[in-house]
């Protein structure tokens, strides 16, 4: 498992860039904020003309789900599909806020530490750290896989 929530992926699919546009489109839903969507697909998002922003459609909650970033390149046998597998841009956002006040938290109560000598508030708060990484790393990196594996199959060729 890696330190950072961040991977990337390439894929060669030998059809057009419009061609490999409409295959993805047909396993993407757009995103439903309040209902479940009738069609079940892979994934959710937005498939543009330039690339597309989505991650895995599940039953489950996972803030951490994998958001694929992907772009199309045109090539002269086909396409080339560059993906980058991040957390949602709003998950980050969280966990700067989270991982900020931790140490803003902390550095406030090194002063105190020094004349009291009592350091268990600063293993409680690294301790949330700690478990805060973890908990974001394991629900990132068990989910990248399945979503790899997904979009990897709608571009495989027919058996």
């Amino acid at each position: 498992m890696k330190l950072l929530p961040y991977d990337t992926m390439t894929i060669h699919v030998p059809l057009p860039v419009e061609s490999v546009k409409e295959l993805l489109r047909q396993h993407v839903a757009p995103v439903r904020w309040f209902r479940r969507g009738t069609k079940r697909v892979a994934f959710k998002g937005q498939v543009s003309e330039s690339g597309f922003k989505i991650s895995r459609s599940i039953e489950y909650r996972n803030s951490f789900l994998p958001f694929l970033d992907g772009t199309f390149e045109p090539e002269a046998e086909g396409t080339t599909i560059h993906v980058r597998i991040t957390l949602h841009p709003l998950v980050v956002a969280f966990l700067c806020y989270w991982f900020g006040s931790l140490a803003l938290f902390a550095i406030g109560n090194i002063s105190p530490l020094f004349k009291d000598g009592e350091p268990m508030i600063l293993f409680a708060v690294g301790g949330f750290a700690v478990f805060s990484a973890l908990l974001t790393l394991i629900g990132f990196w068990a989910e990248v896989p399945k979503s790899r594996r997904l979009l990897s199959e709608i571009f495989a060729p027919p058996k």
